[in-house]
C-alpha cells in the first residue's frame, strides 16, 4: 500500500497564501467585471489594464506575507549561507 502524499498546499507558506487570499479571490471571481468579461461584455484592453494593476498588489502582498511568516517562524533566509 502506498503512503499518502500530502498536498504542498496543505502546510506552510502555501497554506497561508491560500487561506489569506481565498476571500479576495472569491470576491474578484464574482465581481461584475469578471462576470462580464467571461460573458464577452468587457474588452481585452480593460482586462489587460485590470491585470496590470493587480501585479503590484500581489507582488508586494506576497513579499509582506513571506517576511511576516519568516519572522513568526524564526526562519532565516540566510540559514544556508
Amino acid at each position: 500500500m502506498e503512503a499518502a502524499v500530502d498536498s504542498p498546499r496543505s502546510t506552510g507558506l502555501a497554506l497561508q497564501l491560500d487561506d489569506g487570499t481565498r476571500k479576495s479571490h472569491s470576491f474578484a471571481q464574482n465581481s461584475a467585471f469578471v462576470t462580464g468579461f467571461f460573458r464577452g461584455i468587457e474588452t481585452k484592453e480593460s482586462f489587460a489594464k485590470l491585470v496590470s494593476t493587480l501585479y503590484f498588489v500581489y507582488r508586494f502582498e506576497i513579499i509582506r506575507k513571506m517576511l511576516v511568516w519568516a519572522v513568526d517562524t524564526g526562519y532565516s533566509l540566510w540559514h544556508n549561507a
